[in-house]
């Protein structure tokens, strides 16, 4: 949603659900996929590649079970890709389903 942060995007599930928010925990996240030094900057002031590690730190603040991903490296360059990569297969090992779609 571009009139929130991105910290405010990406906790958005947890808002909605009710759930409390961890500002340790939604710091980590954002250090997690590169974006904590843009916690606050709106998405229209992002790459293309910034919102979408702001959209997987979204779809995993819940731990979910299941993680879809479709094309999760589209517009990242290699080394930010291989670090995904890596982060979506720790994820995994944490026991969650991962499907990625190319």
């Amino acid at each position: 949603l571009d009139h929130l942060s991105v910290a405010e995007n990406v906790a958005l599930p947890l808002t909605v659900s009710g759930r409390p928010i961890d500002a340790g925990e939604l710091v980590e996240l954002l250090a997690w996929v590169g974006l904590k030094a843009q916690a606050d900057a709106l998405p229209p002031q992002l790459s293309g590649g910034e919102r979408q590690r702001a959209a997987l730190a979204r779809a995993v603040i819940q731990s979910p079970d299941i993680l879809l991903a479709d094309e999760p490296t589209g517009n990242l360059d290699w080394e930010m890709s291989l670090r995904l990569l890596k982060l979506l297969v720790e994820f995994n090992r944490m026991g969650k389903t991962v499907m990625i779609a190319t």
